[in-house]
């Protein structure tokens, strides 16, 4: 059928201007995407940060839609160094604890499909889509909760894939700048230890044998007060010097088997140390911790046993490694010692400060109280999800 030139003409211009708008949505998109990657490896702290990206990320999947059709996003991830399960949600986002479970038990298997619907045991189903490959042992996954509908799952990828790529892409390079820089701050501390051990440990070594021959001479000196200050002296030297070692040798610490086998050896370290009586009762040594997170429950061990030794006045030891029922951990180090005043705890007394720290380090809660019976009890937490 011939058509006049002025038609085609318009039909033309009408052509080029549905590619200049498809070209332009086209760049608005990549824009985005770009723009999502730089926010997600900009997050220092993707726990504490990625819930910003999450809802500038939720705000533009639902623009234009009814409430009634909008999209959730959540995304499940694993910290390096924490075996927990965290879940991330949008800024002023609630998500119920009993979510985080029922994701955290259904998410755990193997990796079949790059699109599984899960059905928790609260709320929406959710449609999880692998992230990326993090860390070999466990994927990122993004989550996504549709209001009304129930799309399929070969839909649900194929529609959100390119996203899930991009957010995948920025995740993983945010978390091996993590992975750097955990790398970097354990060179750190060992360069660290080996300055501290060519100069403030020899000196204290130095120090240590002199003040030892000090208090010789002053016990022949008949002056009961100079014998007396001699022997305060070399004692606190003696203890700042075996502190210092105990500082050193934590900075250079690593893990060399399991977190069981490095238990045993520190009882046997501990006991050679003091008159005390250590007892080791390990029911979780089938659990499998990340490296990262046994060392850091070997050093807090080693920290309450260290307290127990040089303040407790206690007589025996007993630690404890007892399996809990969502998967997780309790750490149990406690002694029939003197125990702990309300002040002692309160000023973060007995290393307290660093215990917590470690603690926090791989999402942990640490209790520091009296033992039933007389004497200190630590209790160390340490979930599989959160």
């Amino acid at each position: 059928m011939a058509i006049s030139l002025s038609n085609w003409l318009g039909r033309m211009a009408g052509h080029s201007e549905k590619v200049r708008r498809h070209r332009r949505e086209a760049w608005r998109e990549g824009e985005f995407l770009a723009g999502l990657v730089l926010g997600v490896v900009a997050c220092g702290d993707p726990l504490r940060e990625l819930p910003g990206v999450l809802q500038s990320l939720q705000e533009r999947l639902n623009r234009g839609r009814s409430y009634t059709d909008r999209v959730d996003v959540l995304v499940a991830l694993r910290m390096p160094g924490t075996p927990a399960l965290s879940l991330v949600a949008p800024a002023h986002t609630a998500v119920p604890p009993e979510l985080v479970s029922s994701l955290a038990y259904q998410l755990a298997g193997p990796v079949e499909s790059p699109c599984t619907l899960v059905e928790p045991d609260v709320g929406e189903p959710v449609y999880a889509l692998v992230l990326s490959r993090v860390r070999e042992e466990a994927p990122a996954w993004l989550l996504l909760r549709f209001a009304r509908s129930r799309p399929g799952t070969d839909q649900v990828a194929h529609r959100y894939g390119v996203l899930c790529s991009t957010l995948g892409e920025g995740l993983r390079l945010s978390l091996a700048h993590q992975r750097q820089l955990q790398q970097a701050v354990g060179t750190e501390r060992r360069e660290y230890a080996a300055e501290l051990h060519d100069s403030v440990a020899q000196e204290l070594g130095y120090l240590r044998l002199k003040t030892a021959r000090l208090m010789q001479h002053c016990e022949g000196s008949g002056c009961d007060r100079l014998s007396e200050a001699a022997t305060v002296i070399h004692e606190q030297t003696h203890r700042a010097y075996r502190r210092t070692r105990e500082l050193i040798n934590m900075a250079r610490m690593s893990l060399k088997g399991s977190l069981h086998t490095e238990l045993m050896g520190t009882v046997e370290e501990f006991e050679k140390l003091s008159g005390l009586v250590f007892e080791l009762d390990d029911r979780a040594h089938s659990l499998t911790l990340p490296r990262p997170v046994a060392l850091q429950v070997l050093l807090i061990v080693r920290e309450s046993l260290s307290n127990s030794v040089r303040h407790a006045h206690a007589s025996h030891v007993r630690i404890q490694l007892l399996p809990r029922t969502n998967g997780g951990l309790l750490v149990r180090v406690e002694d029939n010692g003197r125990g702990l005043s309300g002040s002692e705890i309160t000023h973060g007394s007995f290393g307290l400060d660093i215990m917590s720290e470690r603690a926090g380090r791989i999402g942990a809660r640490l209790w520091l109280g009296d033992r039933p019976g007389g004497g200190t009890r630590i209790e160390l937490k340490l979930d599989m999800q959160r």
